[in-house]
């Protein structure tokens, strides 16, 4: 891949005078025809729009069956963009998330983060040119499948009589558009574990746990349970898709910041391993 690096810098950029010169913008284009060559992240880029698109239809199905089965109070407080749409992002969450993994971790792998390295001096820099490329291309990944799934499970409930919404309902447009950021946030985490583990393995073991957790919060004593259930980086990012208040958890804003001061504080984290280890 040194090839493309090369070709993404200028010739006589990855070596010598000019490589100290490598300006941020120099360094974004280097890692968007990196990003661009390496099947592993297209393919993945690929994978998170099919996955959504298929979990819309499946659990638009389970929350039809779940509503008939609920209880008449139950179907008063029912939110069809909570059950029918934020479950199907969750899944969609872990492709997103294995995205940005594998952008950094493919370097490592190969070895070739070392003339990455060698190309942009600066740490920093080569850094967030990354976090740049992986968060442009999933930010518009993410609307390619927050659309799709929310018609598709939007319109699985209307002609099952379930009660549904379009895009013209109050805070549904809100509530699209931020299950859309959810995943741009989960590709960012997944770079961040991808720069702290710099193993394809861990790093996406550890990014779909930390998607995936609150399923499993019934497994953990109820206090627990339920902080996990209200401040995990997942189900709080998730509450921007609600459009009705629940009382119990966050608000749909409140939580979709809390989702981004995780993703800072572990971007930081990971920027500070970058820069203080060999490569």
């Amino acid at each position: 891949m040194t090839h493309v690096i090369g070709r993404g810098f200028g010739r006589g950029s990855v070596a010598g005078s000019g490589a100290g010169r490598a300006g941020f913008a120099e360094a974004v284009r280097a890692e968007w025809v990196k990003f661009r060559t390496i099947q592993a992240t297209v393919i993945s880029t690929l994978a998170t729009i099919g996955v959504g698109i298929h979990f819309a239809f499946a659990f638009g199905s389970a929350t039809v069956r779940d509503y008939f089965d609920a209880a008449p109070a139950d179907r008063a407080d029912f939110d069809p963009m909570m059950l029918a749409t934020a479950r199907p992002f969750m899944i969609t969450m872990i492709a997103a998330g294995v995205i940005g993994v594998l952008a950094v971790t493919s370097e490592y792998a190969s070895g070739t983060i070392r003339v990455s390295a060698v190309a942009v001096p600066a740490r920093h820099r080569l850094f967030a040119a990354k976090a740049t490329v992986v968060g442009s291309v999933t930010l518009v990944a993410g609307q390619l499948v927050a659309l799709p799934v929310f018609l598709i499970s939007q319109s699985v409930l209307a002609r099952a009589n379930v009660p549904s919404v379009t895009l013209a309902g109050p805070h549904v447009v809100r509530a699209v558009v931020g299950g859309g950021l959810c995943l741009t946030l989960t590709s960012l985490l997944g770079v961040a574990f991808g720069f702290l583990l710099r193993a394809s393995a861990g790093a996406i073991a550890v990014t779909t746990l930390v998607v995936i957790l609150p399923t499993m919060a019934p497994l953990f004593p109820d206090w627990l349970g339920d902080l996990i259930g209200k401040y995990w980086p997942s189900t709080a990012g998730l509450r921007v898709t609600a459009i009705r208040p629940d009382p119990d958890l966050l608000a749909p804003g409140t939580g979709f910041a809390v989702m981004c001061g995780y993703v800072a504080v572990l971007l930081a984290a990971a920027l500070t391993a970058f820069r203080n280890r060999a490569v």
